[in-house]
């Protein structure tokens, strides 16, 4: 019996020793693994960074666009040349302003160029003749130089005269339209 309890134990530590010698032998490999997926990893988080670097830029090129928007809009701006009820009118203020910046005279000029592209909009409503009436002002800059000027030398936005103009050309246009709702 003694022999058996002997060769248990050698058995024992023999099996001991081999699972020793085996955990050694593929720890390395198993953390190589793990190793591997750490890197992969890795390099999609530096990808994803760069990504959203790209991301930001992009959004901050948004958010300048924007604002210069909001700037030839007059988005924001608080001014006297506009009551705020509605429908949107001109104060005193802005009936001075489109006069003395040219607006009345540009738009005067170019009434039925500006009536016939409000007519091709379809509006049907005043609201869509007010909205069409500044796109319409937006599209034809190129030939506001008086405005341009003006907006340049007090200084002021010119986004501002726009909408001033756009609505003395809202008005216009519905006084020739009667049948147009407001």
């Amino acid at each position: 019996m003694a022999d058996i309890s002997v060769n248990t134990e050698s058995l024992t530590m023999i099996i001991s020793s081999v699972s020793a010698i085996g955990v050694f032998l593929y720890l390395p490999y198993k953390l190589g693994k793990y190793q591997e997926k750490i890197e992969t990893i890795s390099l999609a988080i530096d990808s994803l960074k760069k990504g959203q670097e790209k991301i930001m830029n992009i959004l901050q090129n948004f958010g300048q666009r924007i604002g210069a928007l909001e700037g030839v809009l007059g988005i924001g701006q608080r001014d006297n040349f506009i009551q705020a009820h509605s429908p949107l009118s001109l104060t005193k203020e802005g009936e001075t302003l489109l006069k003395e910046s040219g607006g009345k005279d540009f738009i005067d000029d170019h009434k039925e160029v500006f009536f016939s592209e409000i007519t091709l909009s379809n509006p049907t409503t005043a609201y869509d003749v007010q909205d069409a009436s500044l796109n319409i002002i937006i599209n034809h800059s190129l030939a506001a130089i008086k405005l341009k000027k003006f907006a340049y030398n007090k200084p002021m936005e010119l986004g501002t005269i726009f909408r001033v103009c756009s609505l003395y050309l809202r008005d216009c246009y519905l006084q020739a339209h009667p049948e147009i709702e407001e």
